[in-house]
């Protein structure tokens, strides 16, 4: 509780991307990252839940 880190970007990762097109949209293979002022996040589009990679935003 108090603890504000709040997203700040998102960062879409379309190299392990099954489908090449269309280009710019999440499908199946792509990795979503969400940045925080100290942390990196991986979002799992199916089910809303974001992960810490452990990795901290520089």
């Amino acid at each position: 509780m108090g603890y504000l880190d709040p997203f700040t970007n998102m960062k879409l990762d379309e190299r392990s991307a099954i489908d090449p097109e269309p280009r710019g949209i999440w499908r199946q293979g792509c990795v979503i990252y969400l940045l925080t002022h100290w942390w990196s996040y991986v979002l799992d589009p199916e089910t809303g839940v974001a992960t810490c990679t452990g990795d901290q935003v520089k």
